[in-house]
């Protein structure tokens, strides 16, 4: 299993950041400085650093429980706008990933997603909140070269392939479906939008299923 447990991303508006985290998907803080906010996402910590680069914008999902998706939709959209997919439903269905999605921007333009995977069996009872998120089991990385990457996430942390999607030149998968990277060509667009990938800084700590971290500093100049 691999687990996402810290993603650390960039920002050039961190009090907007804060704002909006805290308010839209409601999470708490757990720690702020001067030139930095780090929240909890279920078991996965999420931090934004200030930044002077125009408007980084990246990639990531959160995953909750699997009966929760219709139930969470309509929390987030009396707060925010909700992505249609081209055919006007919010909900895009993944059948060959067994999962269901729905996505939405926050304040800097990344595109947020929650996800609902039946292979994780997570059904719960409780009513859905912020504090119902299990972690964030998606963290975009883009690259000029997918298949080099990928390559490279194999040798150096042992990641494999997500046996749910063949890899492709521009888009390719690796991980489980407790944690994923996903791999992709700079200049696609990032799903279901028109925004094209581009290559910012970000950090990702991964656990693997013998407790060890790995921690991955992608897109760096």
């Amino acid at each position: 299993m691999m687990h996402i447990t810290h993603l650390e991303l960039l920002t050039n508006d961190l009090e907007a950041t804060h704002a909006f985290y805290k308010s839209i998907p409601g999470l708490d803080v757990q720690d702020r400085g001067d030139d930095f906010v780090t929240f909890a996402a279920g078991s996965t910590l999420l931090t934004f650093k200030h930044t002077t680069i125009t408007r980084p914008i990246y990639h990531f999902a959160f995953t909750i429980p699997a009966n929760k998706l219709y139930e969470a939709l309509d929390s987030l959209k009396e707060k925010t706008e909700i992505l249609t997919l081209p055919d006007g439903n919010p909900i895009a269905d993944f059948a060959h990933w067994n999962a269901g999605a729905f996505y939405f921007y926050d304040n800097n333009g990344n595109i947020l997603e929650y996800i609902v995977r039946h292979s994780l069996d997570n059904a719960e009872a409780l009513p859905f909140d912020s504090s119902r998120i299990c972690c964030i089991s998606e963290a975009g990385l883009v690259t000029d070269d997918v298949p080099a990457l990928a390559g490279q996430l194999n040798r150096d942390y042992g990641l494999p392939l997500f046996t749910k999607q063949p890899p492709q030149d521009n888009f390719t998968v690796m991980g489980d479906d407790h944690g994923l990277l996903i791999l992709v060509a700079r200049h696609r667009h990032w799903f279901p939008t028109a925004v094209e990938a581009g290559v910012f800084p970000l950090k990702v700590t991964l656990r693997d299923e013998q407790d060890k971290e790995h921690r991955i500093d992608h897109g760096r100049p």
